[in-house]
């Protein structure tokens, strides 16, 4: 029921003309997303990209993948991981990189600096409708 109540503040918070989306969404498309340990986890990207966090069919994005945010049993994913984006109690949260250089990171530790939440980024900014 979490999901539902973002989704509406997203909606609340992004509603502008409908092909605009917020400078900060288009500030992050194409970020690369690299874990703690160095291992890749995709990109800041729509649904249709194959390398997209937000690809639910793709490595990223797909519950199931050992790569992904969004494995609830997985090093990435898990709410109890050190090394998740969504877990609310993280050090170590997956980093977001432009040009070379870390610009935030994806968690939900609303204590780390430049933290952003994975699922109100995707929500607000790509469509992504969390199952």
């Amino acid at each position: 029921m979490e999901w539902r109540l973002i989704i509406a503040a997203a909606t609340v918070l992004t509603a502008t003309t409908a092909d605009a989306r917020p400078a900060a969404c288009n500030a992050l498309d194409g970020a690369t997303v690299v874990a703690d340990d160095g291992t890749y986890l995709g990109k800041i990207a729509d649904q249709y990209d194959t390398k997209s966090i937000f690809n639910k069919y793709g490595t990223y994005g797909n519950p199931y993948s050992s790569k992904s945010i969004w494995n609830d049993y997985g090093s990435y994913g898990s709410e109890y991981s050190n090394k998740s984006a969504r877990s609310e109690y993280t050090n170590s949260p997956p980093m977001i990189i432009i040009n070379g250089k870390v610009v935030g990171y994806l968690s939900r530790n609303k204590y780390k600096s430049g933290a952003i939440d994975p699922l109100i980024l995707g929500v607000a900014c790509f469509d992504y409708e969390p199952d």
